[in-house]
């Protein structure tokens, strides 16, 4: 409710395009039905390798490389993050992690929306990815009516990266602009 209350309190208008990376883009979706329940208008969604909903709970997190429950079944890369961390931090750091995966598992979208989104899907999964390398985000389609996913030459860290974002920002803007023209004619 935070993040729907604060989109509400600083937008200009009723209008808003949405957007967010891994865990974010699932908020983001679930922000647009609720935003749309209070009545603002989500012209856009822009995900960016969104957990994909799946049927099977355990499907996932089997795939997710890791039980969040135990550190020492964490992915090397995440440990060695975490060590360059202050003990305090590490373990708020970890205890986040922990519950993010365990939120975007669960997470099950209630209803279709009825809002273009574009989609960017990593080419590559590594073991860096917390998403499921057999569950494809195609499975989204479900729950929307206008789903144009584009696939970037990345895995879900480097998708981030500078040319990689810049490839998403220009991509996004054009089919921002075609939304435009299309509402316009």
């Amino acid at each position: 409710m935070f993040y729907i209350d604060a989109v509400i309190s600083h937008s200009q208008s009723s209008k808003v395009i949405l957007g967010g990376w891994s865990l974010g883009g699932v908020i983001a979706y679930e922000m647009s039905v609720q935003l749309q329940k209070r009545g603002i208008t989500v012209l856009q969604l822009l995900l960016i390798e969104p957990d994909p909903p799946s049927q099977s709970n355990k499907q996932i997190a089997a795939d997710a490389d890791y039980d969040a429950e135990e550190l020492n079944e964490t992915p090397d890369y995440i440990i060695a993050y975490l060590q360059t961390l202050p003990p305090n931090v590490a373990e708020k750091t970890f205890n986040n992690l922990s519950q993010d995966i365990t939120m975007a598992v669960n997470y099950r979208p209630s209803t279709q929306v009825a809002i273009p989104v574009q989609m960017f899907e990593a080419k590559y999964w590594n073991s860096h990815s917390c998403l499921s390398k057999n569950i494809p985000l195609s499975n989204w389609s479900t729950f929307m009516t206008a789903l144009n996913i584009t696939a970037i030459e990345a895995d879900h860290l480097t998708i981030m990266d500078g040319e990689n974002l810049s490839s998403i920002a220009e991509a996004f803007n054009q089919e921002v602009t075609k939304w435009i023209k299309n509402q316009i004619t």
